[in-house]
């Protein structure tokens, strides 16, 4: 029963003043019973991670939700003196329960999105691309007043493959960005139009990539050479310290006989002094579109409305040979909700959907209304915050590749929660 995703708050032990009726005496033995074995059941369920949940429901009177609560533990005490009106079918009891420190409404809510080709919230899902230029996107955007209560809560969401045909996928990303100025974040560094000067060469015409363009350079064999951008201090007041993952989509490199090595470091302004880096990971021998590079905090320095700008930077070099790489793009990706879901094998039809269902903690293909536990998830549910614009970034590979041309139609659901109802 302990929490992982809200270490602020402790699950509540309380205790109901309730009475046991029945037609009869037996009948009031029965409905006992009855209310043992559902808290036993709720222990059993915290001991082995198996069976239906236990839940207690409340709605307060005038309110059109009702509210739940997952019991945890709990017991069954007959009060002193109950038993002298045993005979008249009613048996005053206290019941012990141990609960979620949270009340979510039992009924799920579809979220309305919008996205950068469609900016009309609404439900039925929302088309986003695998990349994001003038007019394609790879996000959906969640207004303010859709969610509502007044904690952090998790979703349901579905990626339904609507590109036109079947899809190997193999590693989908997915991020909310609810606290870094959604609406106005650059979440994207376009290779061919974000290099800092002198650093690659930019390549147009590239009808593969985002943007239509990608960023080239060779690095000599042994010595160590850099791709840079720069971060203006206006994205880095909204950053404003927080740590973000780097996802990179390569449009090919050469390896031959050589290894890759890449490092993400971010400089000062001048691009000449190294504040902090990630650790060097090689790129694979086979050709990879989309690697995960590491992690960062942006800027290094936490929020400052004065700060300077700042160099983002890979740090790459190749062992016995020279090697080119050609880069599409990096997306600086939030961590305060992320997940990673690795497909683990076959293919997802068209019209077919990958669903991560934060809310009963599964995640599975549905082909055909039957749900195929074939995928893997890394990370916590993803979650959204009530009273907040939001994004939620998602990327996705068909293992060497990240085509982007390919689509999902994304929808969401979520269950309000509260500390109190």
């Amino acid at each position: 029963g302990g929490e992982i995703d809200m270490p602020l708050y402790e699950n509540p032990t309380e205790t109901i003043e309730a009475s046991v009726l029945g037609a009869s005496t037996t009948a009031v033995q029965s409905n006992l019973g009855a209310i043992e074995k559902a808290l036993y059941s709720a222990k059993l369920r915290q001991m082995l991670r198996a069976g239906n949940k236990v839940y207690l429901y409340y709605q307060v009177d005038g309110d059109s939700t009702l509210y739940r609560s997952e019991i945890l533990d709990g017991r069954l005490e007959i009060i002193t003196g109950g038993m002298a009106i045993w005979g008249n079918k009613h048996l005053p009891v206290r019941i012990h329960i141990t609960r979620r420190y949270y009340w979510e409404a039992v009924t799920a809510t579809e979220l309305q999105l919008s996205s950068k080709a469609s900016g009309t919230p609404a439900t039925g899902g929302k088309t986003i691309h695998n990349q994001n230029d003038a007019s394609e996107g790879n996000y959906v955007q969640i207004a303010s007043s859709q969610v509502t209560g007044t904690l952090p809560a998790p979703i349901k969401i579905s990626l339904l493959n609507n590109s036109g045909s079947a899809k190997s996928y193999r590693n989908i990303y997915m991020a909310v960005n609810a606290f870094n100025d959604p609406a106005n974040f650059t979440h994207f560094q376009e290779g061919e139009s974000s290099i800092y000067s002198g650093w690659g060469t930019a390549v147009t015409g590239q009808t593969s990539c985002s943007n239509n363009g990608h960023v080239t350079r060779t690095f000599a064999a042994g010595g160590t050479d850099y791709f840079k951008w720069t971060l203006s201090s206006a994205l880095l007041q909204d950053t404003m310290g927080r740590r973000f993952r780097l996802l990179a989509r390569f449009n090919g490199y050469t390896t031959g006989t050589t290894a890759i090595k890449v490092k993400p470091v971010i400089m000062d302004n001048t691009g000449a002094i190294t504040l902090d880096a990630d650790e060097e990971i090689t790129l694979p021998a086979t050709q990879t579109d989309l690697v995960d590079l590491g992690v960062l905090p942006l800027p290094p320095g936490g929020y400052d409305p004065l700060g300077a700008a700042h160099v983002l930077a890979l740090a790459m070099r190749s062992t016995l040979a020279s090697a080119t790489v050609n880069l599409d793009f990096i997306q600086i990706t939030p961590t305060d909700a992320y997940r990673h879901i690795a497909m683990l094998g076959n293919q997802i039809a068209n019209n077919d959907a990958i669903v991560d269902d934060g809310l009963e903690n599964q995640v599975y293909s549905l082909e055909g209304g039957v749900h195929h536990y074939i995928l893997s998830p890394r990370g916590a549910p993803l979650m959204v915050w009530p009273g907040l614009t939001q994004r939620i970034y998602i990327l996705h590979d068909t293992g060497a590749s990240a085509p982007i041309t390919s689509t999902f139609s994304v929808a969401a659901w979520y269950r309000p929660r509260r500390l109190t109802i």
